[in-house]
């Protein structure tokens, strides 16, 4: 009981962030697209059921379900169609804010 307060404490002061989903729609197999101020192109592998995903023309090569992360931005290739692949982008941001006066 005597250490609850240290460990609120802690918690509170321990920096937090949440991921604020900033483009989930289908993109062509061979596209790009804008999303949180960064340039994604995306390639679909239909033989390796795989797409290769650059965020400004950094990036590799992901399955379904998979995702990659840079630069406080999350990508995510999550589905496949005929001819679409469905992509998800994330930006992670602080949940706290401190003003000083």
């Amino acid at each position: 009981m005597k250490y609850l307060p240290a460990l609120l404490l802690t918690i509170l002061l321990l920096p937090t962030t949440f991921a604020v989903t900033v483009f989930d729609d289908w993109v062509d197999f061979s596209s790009t697209f804008s999303a949180a101020d960064h340039q994604f192109s995306v390639q679909y592998l239909e033989s390796r059921e795989k797409a290769i995903i650059k965020m400004d023309g950094v990036g590799g090569l992901l399955a379904v379900d998979e995702c990659e992360s840079r630069d406080a931005i999350v990508y995510c290739f999550q589905e496949a169609n005929v001819d679409q692949v469905k992509i998800k982008v994330d930006s992670l941001e602080p949940d706290i804010s401190i003003d000083r006066t």
